[in-house]
């Protein structure tokens, strides 16, 4: 790293590095369960939907401002347009972010822009070396034009190369993300509440209704239905649907049995040829 690369890297108070190219970087990951986070959970409880709006848009100030802002309740309250007492709640009451009685920030946010950056700085680093190398064997200095050309395709490289990195953490994110959300909602499906829901709207024994939650997970595994759809209103209805074709086929096997059972003792009682013989 040379020293306008040293000039550009700054160290802030929460250990957050930050580069210029901050301002160029307009999203962040946003995992689509954190709803069901106990501390966002206990937001919504007592702030309504008001605190957990607040809550969001405190996370985007912060990475805005490169992971820390100000503790001034009430200049944030103005920004957000809401009560100080609210943001006062969402920043101390629920042990979602750390401060230092001046500032304050969050563990999660900078972990993850620490994260980008170190990607980005490597991947950079690895450009620079490669075409250092290349300029070493080379027999003719690089022209001006050559340096141009070099750096574009550097800042292309480097740029190709933190897109294909972050894609690949947030595939790994999504897929871990999914896997805990399929066995929330497997526990969940099995609690005695939902349990006992799904036996009073299906009539069918507690018995009967695990062994058909757990055909449900497996053909949803198999099938891979979307994470959407793993939810206890749908599990609701597809069990409607199981329990519902059971006992239409039990209704039928009974019908063949009965059947079955009237043809039997009728050749048992039927008058044949040979009762005919002999006086009468």
């Amino acid at each position: 790293m040379d020293e306008s690369d040293t000039e550009a890297l700054r160290l802030n108070a929460t250990g957050v590095q930050r580069t210029d190219m901050e301002k160029s970087t307009y999203y962040f990951p946003h995992d689509y369960n954190a709803r069901n986070d106990p501390k966002l959970q206990a937001v919504l409880f007592r702030l309504k939907q008001e605190g957990k709006g607040v809550f969001w848009d405190i996370i985007e100030m912060l990475y805005e401002q490169g992971g820390r802002l100000p503790l001034d309740y009430e200049n944030l309250a103005f920004s957000l347009r809401t009560d100080t007492a609210i943001v006062r709640s969402v920043i101390e009451d629920y042990n979602l972010f750390e401060n230092d009685g001046e500032y304050f920030w969050s563990n999660s946010v900078n972990q993850r822009m620490n994260r980008r950056i170190d990607i980005r700085e490597k991947r950079k680093a690895a450009a620079k070396a490669r075409w250092e190398k290349k300029a070493q064997t080379s027999e003719q200095p690089p022209t001006e034009n050559q340096d141009i050309n070099a750096n574009a395709l550097l800042l292309e490289c480097t740029s190709n190369a933190i897109k294909r990195k972050e894609k690949e953490i947030k595939g790994k994110e999504i897929k871990e993300n999914n896997s805990t959300i399929k066995e929330n909602f497997k526990a969940e499906a099995l609690s005695d509440i939902k349990l006992e829901q799904g036996c009073m709207s299906c009539y069918i024994s507690p018995e009967e209704y695990r062994a058909l939650a757990n055909e449900i997970f497996s053909d949803w595994e198999y099938a891979n239905t979307p994470i959407e759809e793993w939810n206890f209103m749908h599990f609701l209805s597809v069990l409607r649907i199981k329990v519902s074709i059971l006992k239409k086929k039990k209704a039928n096997e009974n019908n063949i049995e009965q059947r079955d059972s009237k043809r039997r003792s009728f050749e048992a009682t039927a008058t044949s040829a040979e009762d005919y013989e002999g006086p009468f």
